[in-house]
């Protein structure tokens, strides 16, 4: 255990390549998560912001759900899923086709957080279309072109241009989870939070956990 006291050593010890390598596959994980719920989120805004009423609402209503739910709850439910004999592989030997080795990869991580991460993105995302005048995008539109592609753009520029708070929500959390990645990707995939976990909670190194938290 690092002595307790201001020392660089716990700093040095948190650029190993060991943490390195974590970090990487932290940001690497997070970025596909945040791309994919961006990619959902950002239609369902688009809709959200012409249906205000009826439909729009109860589809609201349903990306907001998984925010009413305890977020260990809703992962460990996401095991039963992914596992090998889960609920997706019963469903593709049903209709004849391989089983898929999900639990425990990367790829279950993603899935997790883009289940509790959609909400964070879709708050300030719709927040933030809502705002804009539709003057606006009309006059961006220029020559009168109205079709999807020119006003999904349209709303994307000013959206980038403006507030990007909706972005740092959709990253943040993917980057620093740990019960996500403990619980879907086991002991094969360490993120670099699960290792500032183990830091404080295992292994009572809080200079080294302090130290990886920085950096």
């Amino acid at each position: 255990m690092v002595q307790a006291g201001f020392s660089l050593e716990s700093v040095q010890t948190a650029l190993q390549p060991e943490y390195l390598r974590a970090l990487g596959l932290s940001v690497e994980l997070a970025l596909v998560s945040t791309v994919i719920c961006l990619a959902l989120a950002y239609p369902l805004c688009l809709i959200l912001k012409e249906r205000r009423q009826g439909k729009g609402v109860l589809i609201f209503l349903l990306f907001l759900l998984p925010l009413w739910m305890n977020s260990l709850l809703t992962t460990m439910a996401w095991q039963t899923y992914l596992e090998r004999h889960g609920i997706i592989n019963m469903l593709l030997q049903a209709m004849g086709l391989p089983a898929l080795e999900l639990i425990n990869t990367p790829i279950a991580i993603v899935i997790g957080m883009v289940y509790n991460f959609l909400p964070y993105m879709v708050l300030p995302l719709y927040v933030a279309i809502t705002r804009i005048d539709h003057s606006i995008v009309e006059a961006g539109l220029g020559s009168g072109g109205q079709s999807l592609a020119d006003l999904s753009s349209c709303y994307a520029a000013i959206v980038t241009a403006g507030n990007r708070q909706w972005l740092y929500d959709g990253i943040h959390p993917a980057l620093t989870t740990f019960v996500i990645s403990a619980l879907l990707g086991g002991n094969r995939v360490l993120l670099v939070g699960n290792i500032i976990e183990q830091e404080f909670t295992a292994a009572y190194d809080w200079q080294l956990g302090s130290a990886l938290s920085m950096v």
